[in-house]
């Protein structure tokens, strides 16, 4: 019985991309860990987000796929509000930490409030589009936007 009830608790904690949770933690963690191709980006996005992506040339896309000096991403997800079966809108805070190039000691950590607006599509959720919110940035050393 108490075996039963671990499983229970486990299975029902568990989040995969057929809630909108799910699937927000697992496209912020795979694009920030692994370079995803643009057809992981059309498979789980639609709206803006789509068009935005679509947009991209391939150079630009090269830049913005490229997240390897970022580590250490963590999702909370704070708010949970779904006006119907079909459209959620979701806030979430996204902390990571920046190093100035691959395999280097942290520069920064960053944290950034976020709403994403997710819809399903035939029975799939998808990103619809996100905003920030809200940014902080803890560094020792001075931040220059400008430098790549």
């Amino acid at each position: 019985m108490k075996y039963i009830l671990m499983m229970m608790i486990i299975v029902g904690c568990s989040k995969d991309i057929t809630t909108p949770e799910g699937l927000l933690t697992k496209f912020t963690k795979d694009i920030t860990t692994q370079k995803m191709g643009r057809d992981y980006y059309y498979q789980h996005t639609t709206g803006k987000m789509k068009e935005d992506v679509e947009a991209l040339t391939d150079e630009e896309f090269e830049k913005y796929r490229d997240l390897s000096r970022v580590n250490g991403v963590k999702i909370d997800i704070l708010k949970k509000n779904c006006t119907d079966a079909v459209s959620c809108t979701l806030t979430y805070i996204i902390k990571y930490e920046f190093s100035k190039a691959e395999k280097e000691t942290t520069n920064f950590k960053s944290e950034v409030k976020k709403v994403a607006n997710l819809v399903q599509v035939e029975k799939d959720w998808k990103i619809k589009e996100v905003s920030n919110i809200k940014t902080y940035h803890e560094s020792i050393e001075p931040i220059n936007a400008l430098e790549e």
